[in-house]
């Protein structure tokens, strides 16, 4: 039946993604918290401190094929030849980070959450058309680490989670087939 095809796991060999950005992190308390020695261990912090964060974020996001819905399946989405999804974002995440050290062991944590501003295009191989679209992602970075940091050694482990969320492209499938 039509529901076991699109039940099936397809494949598209030809899918190339790229991703790239650059994140800049205000500190107010620069003086008293330094964030290298919260998550990078390459700045020593004697006392326990925070501060509030304020991240920019500016991302550009591309997949693209000559075909992005596989062709085994693309009759249910009207043949729509999708052959590129390309994101240019700006966002802003206000949060706060603090690490606490006590004889050279350290816990330390940072959340900071945003909205931002995107500009989505859809390249359309068959009829020839480019859609736009703006849209208004949200996202969070959560992170910890903990470990020892010493004057000769130093270990730790950290955790990191990047979150965003954007709506996409509508693509309707056809029920009907």
């Amino acid at each position: 039946s039509g529901d076991d095809k699109l039940n099936t796991h397809h494949y598209n060999s030809d899918i190339r993604a790229y991703q790239i950005g650059i994140n800049t992190i205000f500190i107010p308390n620069g003086k008293k918290f330094n964030y290298n020695a919260a998550f990078n261990q390459n700045v020593f912090q004697k006392r326990p401190a925070g501060s509030f964060l304020l991240m920019f974020s500016l991302k550009f996001n591309e997949i693209k094929s000559d075909q992005l819905i596989p062709d085994s399946i693309v009759k249910y989405f009207n043949n729509y030849d999708y052959t590129r999804n390309r994101n240019y974002s700006f966002m802003v995440y206000p949060g706060y980070a603090f690490n606490i050290t006590k004889n050279l062991v350290y816990f330390s944590g940072a959340l900071m959450g945003g909205v931002g501003l995107q500009n989505q295009t859809y390249k359309i191989k068959s009829p020839e058309v480019t859609d736009y679209k703006i849209s208004f992602p949200v996202g969070y970075r959560a992170k910890v680490a903990a470990g020892y940091n010493g004057r000769v050694f130093f270990t730790g482990v950290f955790a990191n989670v990047d979150y965003n969320l954007t709506s996409v492209h509508a693509v309707k499938m056809d029920q009907n087939i």
